[in-house]
């Protein structure tokens, strides 16, 4: 016998085989009645999610930056890093102003704008340029903002 093997089962055929079994329900099922969840919830479950609550939340892009181009950046919009190497913080308006801890925006960071200035940014932490050698640095983000559609239906299946 192999130390791998596991022992024959009593009445078991030639080398541990068992008699192979199959059976089937004498009557098939069949669901007919259900209540899609579109019904149930008034729009399509891909439209919204339910948050910790129990409300239901839709996600859309703000059209407040859709369309628009990085010159026309404002105070309050959202930037999203571009450069693969990422784009240091600086402590003024200028080039050569890098923050002593060296602090980065990474590739696919968004920053909320604070203040503008031509070609320059300043976030929380500090000022960022746009474009660096004809190179754009950031581009328009579009935030997700959500919007509370409250409670489900009734009779909606959420958690209590």
């Amino acid at each position: 016998p192999s130390l791998w093997a596991a022992p024959r089962p009593e009445g078991a055929g030639e080398a541990g085989k068992r008699p192979a079994h199959v059976s089937f329900a004498a009557e098939s099922q069949k669901f007919e009645d259900f209540t899609p969840y579109a019904k149930v919830y008034g729009e399509h479950p891909s439209s919204f999610f339910l948050d910790g609550k129990g409300h239901m939340v839709r996600e859309k892009k703000s059209p407040a930056s859709i369309g628009r181009d990085i010159e026309d950046v404002d105070e309050g919009d959202t930037l999203l890093c571009i450069a693969v190497a990422g784009v240091g913080y600086r402590t003024e308006p200028k080039m050569t102003s890098h923050r002593s801890d060296l602090r980065t925006v990474l590739e696919g960071d968004e920053i909320e704008v604070l203040e503008t200035k031509v070609n320059w940014v300043r976030a929380a932490d500090g000022w960022l340029p746009l474009s660096f050698k004809g190179r754009k640095m950031f581009e328009m983000s579009n935030p997700v903002a959500l919007q509370d559609l409250g409670l489900p239906r009734k009779g909606a299946m959420t958690a209590t």
